[in-house]
């Protein structure tokens, strides 16, 4: 009896951990092989699930060129949530055994010549079965954000490619905006008059008995809405060159960069976001876990939060109940609002309401502006700002260690991953997630995506309305790899550099954005520019 008990909890241990990613588990084999038809899979499992991986390696083996040129092929999968997990094996050396990371961010091993350097072996050669080069199938907002270049160095290093979008935004009711009447904003300024009008309504509205707007959870999101704002502000160069400690006249190692004022203008719109007396912010948000948090946009309890396109399948199956309670709003993710304080940059749009205009003209697929006055250099700048968006590609990375016995094989699967099959199969076993390619899942694999919409059709929409935002040409995700300059100088655009919480400072303290600003300036001149001198020597900058 107990020998009967203590084998069938063996097998229900076996079977958590293949589900759970205890260990790795497959239908070929139980222990991984060191050799180059064996592919040893890592994937941190951070709000995309993990179903999709086990089907595109069983559909790779498939592939009659995969099994002419493996034909002794396996595969093995190590999946948990632990987001260090990829480093911590890393850092194990060769006595590591996995051959492929699908992981968070692996930045600290690039140039190192510790990973497979992808430029020629992956994104130059041909995706298979498809008439077209890796990188070019790739949308080019990722790509260009991929590239790494050691300080002092020519070469680009481009080691790793993203196993996901990870797109970062605004997330919005799109069923209740419409029957409340409300349009997307266009700007900060146009967010916070549609907030007003809704208090205005004074939870008077049977749609919508409430009076706030944003809602939030535990994990607010709301930092990667910040570098957005204030990229918009500064403009793509300056926004990078303030993380070089180049100013705007491009002197190098300048202090000058701390009254740069990006930032500033980014806190400033959190901070009254925020501000109590306000009222535009559900304040109970902060309770609920990012789940809960999540629900109320689907509960219509909120209008819109900061999250990103992995709310699909963190929420597909309370979705699904949901529906059956009669719950079936759409979902969807707005262009980030462009900061009305673009403004102060523009020499001929001074004005929130022409901003606006030239917003619209840029959205139907305008090159320049019909509205008289508004020069061309104006118009570029605000649909350069139009187009920057936030992903969380530098913390999926996908990599291959160097010493690798399955280089080769890992290699094609990535080039497999490419395909439209495996971006038909990714977006049908990840709730309609989105690879980094020209692939439409709405259009190119239609009776899949109504197949999946009938069940989560609340959720899947929000995918394709991000996959058809990424299609626009002028799309520029924005490079938030840390430079040497604050990985090794250790510089931080706040006084602590321990800090970081500004959503919770504004939400809990009388700190404001101005303080926050003026704390930053004051801690790296103190002691005749002590802090800011050290973050130079640090970083080899002196």
């Amino acid at each position: 009896m107990k020998k009967s008990f203590a084998t069938k909890l063996g097998a229900l241990i076996l079977a958590f951990a293949c589900a759970f990613g205890m260990f790795g588990c497959d239908n070929k084999k139980n222990v991984a092989s060191n050799d180059d038809n064996s592919l040893e899979v890592y994937l941190w499992n951070a709000g995309y699930g993990y179903e999709w991986l086990e089907v595109l390696l069983q559909d790779f083996g498939q592939q009659s060129w995969v099994k002419e040129k493996y034909p002794n092929y396996k595969y093995f999968t190590v999946i948990n949530d632990q987001n260090t997990y990829g480093q911590d094996r890393m850092a194990a050396g060769e006595s590591n055994t996995i051959d492929l990371f699908m992981t968070g961010d692996m930045s600290s091993y690039f140039g190192t010549g510790e990973l497979v350097d992808l430029k020629e072996v992956l994104f130059e050669t041909t995706v298979p079965g498809e008439n077209v080069i890796y990188k070019n199938k790739m949308l080019p907002a990722i790509y260009n954000s991929l590239g790494f270049t050691p300080y002092g160095e020519n070469r680009t290093y481009y080691e790793t490619t993203p196993w996901t979008m990870g797109i970062g935004g605004i997330v919005y009711n799109k069923t209740l905006f419409e029957e409340l009447g409300l349009t997307v904003p266009r700007t900060t300024e146009e967010m916070f008059e549609m907030m007003d009008t809704v208090k205005s309504w004074e939870g008077k509205k049977a749609a919508y008995p409430y009076t706030y707007s944003y809602i939030a959870s535990q994990i607010t999101y709301a930092d990667y809405m910040l570098p957005v704002l204030w990229a918009q502000y500064e403009g793509l160069e300056d926004y990078y060159n303030f993380n070089n400690a180049i100013d705007e006249d491009g002197v190098r190692n300048s202090i000058n960069i701390l009254y740069q004022k990006g930032r500033l203008r980014a806190w400033e719109f959190w901070d009254r976001m925020l501000d109590e007396a306000n009222g535009y912010y559900d304040r109970s948000s902060p309770n609920r876990d990012f789940i809960s948090g999540q629900s109320y946009l689907l509960l219509r309890r909120g209008l819109f939060m900061t999250s990103g396109d992995w709310f699909s399948n963190e929420m597909k199956d309370l979705a699904a109940g949901y529906k059956q309670e009669g719950y079936n709003d759409v979902v969807s993710m707005m262009k980030t609002p462009i900061v009305s304080a673009i403004t102060d940059k523009l020499q001929t749009i001074k004005t929130d309401a022409l901003l606006r205009q030239v917003i619209d003209e840029i959205d139907a697929g305008a090159t320049s502006s019909a509205i008289s006055g508004v020069s061309q250099a104006d118009f570029d700048r605000v649909k350069e700002a139009r187009g920057i968006m936030m992903s969380n590609n530098n913390n999926s990375h996908t990599v291959i260690p160097s010493y690798s016995s399955a280089k080769n094989l890992a290699i094609d699967f990535l080039r497999y991953m490419a395909t439209d099959r495996a971006n038909e199969l990714y977006a049908k076993h990840s709730s309609g997630a989105k690879l980094p390619f020209n692939y439409d899942f709405r259009t190119q694999s239609p009776d899949a995506y109504n197949e999946l919409n009938a069940t989560q059709s609340s959720t899947l929409f929000l995918q394709a309305e991000v996959g058809q935002m990424l299609l626009r040409p002028y799309m520029n995700i924005l490079d938030t790899k840390l430079t040497d300059f604050m990985k090794y100088g250790g510089f931080n655009i706040y006084a602590d550099t321990g800090a970081g919480d500004f959503f919770n400072t504004f939400v809990y303290s009388s700190t404001s954005a101005q303080d926050l600003w003026q704390a930053a300036i004051d801690y790296y001149t103190a002691d005749n520019n002590a802090r800011w001198t050290r973050c130079l020597q640090n970083a080899g900058l002196l």
